[in-house]
């Protein structure tokens, strides 16, 4: 079970990476290494978490069938 969560969670720190990487490729307004750094600056703010979501409760309740 630690072997497959290991190996999930390296595949998804890969995808991740190449996400990032590729966006960085592909367009324009990151060409240079400050609009980079101005980029990633901007997505780990703390106090704005553009990758967080808002609502962390369910709207509904999860029904599981066990």
């Amino acid at each position: 079970m630690i072997q497959r969560f290991s190996e999930w969670r390296n595949k998804f720190a890969t995808t991740a990476v190449d996400v990032v990487v590729r966006l960085f490729e592909d367009d324009e307004k990151y060409v240079t290494s400050q609009a980079r750094v101005a980029y990633v600056e901007w997505a780990l703010n703390p106090k704005k978490m553009p990758f967080l979501f808002k609502e962390t409760c369910p709207v509904r309740p999860v029904v599981h069938s066990f």
